[in-house]
């Protein structure tokens, strides 16, 4: 057996998960199960291609760090399963069976080396005339960060280097030629001028966390039609915002395939991480999300990472469990961490007397939301329940753009679609006004901006709906009760995944009296159904507070 068998025979052994976790398990279960039924589907396992790949590893040396600078490389038994996988599998046709592939682990675990040979080996191994591979970030800098990474291990082994000719500008390496069959290795990112004539082969995308949308992945894909056995090449650690589209998407996508929720037989990944039980503080738990401890992660340094995180806590402690534990959190300045939110995610219990709403209308091109938050059950518990609405032609736009989780959302009834490419306000007020036959809402807070056409149709139907202020100085109190009833448990919303990312991109905004209000981590990020919550809860303290007439209520009564 070679290595990769043998790391294969390892894992298997590891029943109770102390050496790998469940999805580097599931992993090697799914290969094994292809060998049995494979042929079934069509696919072909290629020993002699497998080894191929691991053999050419053998041509480059190490260009950089002290301890391995100059010598060969040799793959470590995680490193050949991956490719003994990914090279190995065929289709009936001849050509490969994996087109997109993703690996998460932790850093310093030799990822950037495992891809700067896959890009080289692609123009050498993989027959391609005029072979393309390209090098993709969210910005060009950033890309050639790989690209050199590969021009600089292919320059260190002197059986590759007098193949290629290298192009550099300010000491950076710009563009690798393989003049015998005009291939090339460059470096995209969305900021690059022009993307016409690229005809991608091979692309590479590292650090995906750092992704807000999947444009790299599209940048690449759109230029792949013409060639026959496609790659994209995905490798990331983890990182810390949840509702991005590498743990939302991506990272979602392979899981459920390795759990066999989904079947996608172009798709291969792998994750090295801890398990939900396993204690990241632990020693015996850090071979799970680091298959190189001991070889270029020692365990003196990460007992040192793990002391500064507790020494220093908050960005600290999440750029050391992303960085080096492979473990997804929130970041630490976000304002409602996740696990808090998703507490509260509970079947919604809609058998109250009385509701209260909120209303959140953006531009006619954009998200509307309307939520209703309930008085408090006898265990002090809120409901929440949220509506959301998007025009049909824009919603086709935005899932283009940045690929988020929409279609799933309509599908499951989160989001509602209105007709043409403009909101649909008659379309939201007949909504609304048949919520009010199924619930008994005793009024609405709302944002004046876009909305006063719609509110006074729903008044004129005999509806209570009163202005609310946006100023910093109104929306302090019910964002306040907001955190604290989320922070206490008191909050049921059913998990409502449209209203969860909202809740994700919140961050606060607080003046020098400590009031505060909700404004956006990014500009282009969503929390309109988080700001029509806060105007429902502020609805609920209006007319719990009627009694006293408060001229600080921020209300305008119609």
């Amino acid at each position: 057996m070679n290595g990769a068998e043998k790391y294969i025979k390892d894992v298997l052994a590891d029943k109770k998960q102390e050496k790998y976790c469940e999805f580097v398990r599931l992993a090697v279960l799914r290969h094994v199960k292809d060998l049995e039924e494979g042929h079934k589907r069509g696919l072909v396992f290629d020993k002699k291609e497998a080894q191929r790949w691991i053999d050419f590893s053998s041509y480059f040396y190490h260009w950089k760090n002290k301890k391995f600078a100059g010598k060969k490389i040799e793959l470590e038994p995680h490193q050949q399963i991956y490719f003994w996988t990914l090279f190995g599998w065929k289709r009936k046709d001849g050509t490969r069976r994996f087109r997109t592939t993703y690996k998460e682990v932790a850093r310093k675990n030799g990822k950037t080396t495992e891809i700067a040979i896959r890009a080289n080996g692609h123009l050498f191994l993989d027959g391609e005339h005029g072979a393309q591979c390209w090098f993709a970030a969210t910005k060009r800098e950033q890309a050639l960060i790989g690209l050199n990474d590969a021009a600089k291990i292919a320059q260190a082994s002197p059986f590759i280097s007098p193949f290629y000719e290298f192009t550099a500008l300010k000491d950076k390496i710009q563009r690798i030629v393989k003049p015998e069959d005009n291939s090339f290795m460059a470096a995209i990112g969305r900021d690059t001028k022009t993307e016409d004539g690229h005809d991608p082969s091979y692309g590479i995308i590292d650090e995906m966390h750092e992704h807000p949308t999947l444009g790299a992945v599209d940048i690449l894909e759109s230029g792949m039609a013409a060639r026959s056995q496609p790659m994209i090449d995905i490798i990331t650690t983890a990182g810390f915002n949840k509702q991005g589209p590498c743990y939302s998407i991506v990272r979602k996508t392979v899981i459920d395939i390795l759990r066999g929720v989904k079947e996608d037989d172009s798709y291969m990944g792998i994750i090295y991480t801890l398990d939900d039980e396993d204690d990241w503080k632990n020693p015996k738990n850090w071979i799970k999300s680091n298959p190189n401890l001991g070889i270029s992660v020692g365990e003196d340094y990460l007992k040192d990472r793990i002391q500064k995180a507790e020494n220093e806590g908050g960005e600290t402690e999440v750029n050391v469990k992303t960085k080096n534990f492979n473990i997804w959190v929130d970041a630490a300045k976000v304002w409602l961490r996740d696990e808090v939110w998703m507490r509260g995610a509970e079947p919604v219990q809609k058998e109250y007397k009385r509701w209260f709403g909120g209303l959140d209308l953006a531009s006619v091109e954009d998200f509307c939301s309307y939520v209703l938050f309930s008085e408090p059950d006898s265990d002090g518990i809120h409901d929440v329940i949220a509506f959301y609405w998007i025009p049909e032609e824009k919603m086709a736009e935005r899932q283009k753009k940045d690929r988020n989780n929409y279609r799933t959302w309509i599908s499951e009834g989160y989001l509602m679609t209105t007709p043409g490419n403009a909101t649909d306000y008659d379309y939201i007020k007949n909504f609304i006004c048949g919520l009010h036959d199924k619930y008994q809402i005793v009024g609405s807070a709302y944002d004046k901006w876009n909305a006063q056409m719609l509110v006074n149709n729903l008044t004129a139907q005999g509806f209570s709906f009163a202005s609310y202020g946006q100023g910093i100085t109104a929306q302090s109190e019910p964002t306040k009760m907001l955190h604290r009833l989320a922070l206490e448990g008191k909050l049921r919303h059913g998990g409502h995944p449209v209203l969860r990312w909202n809740i994700a991109n919140v961050v606060i905004r607080k003046d020098a009296n400590d009031n505060i209000m909700m404004d956006k981590a990014l500009s282009s990020e969503k929390i309109d159904g988080a700001r029509a919550l806060a105007n429902a809860i502020a609805m609920y303290q209006a007319e719990n507070y009627r009694e006293t007439n408060s001229q600080d209520s921020g209300f305008i009564l119609i």
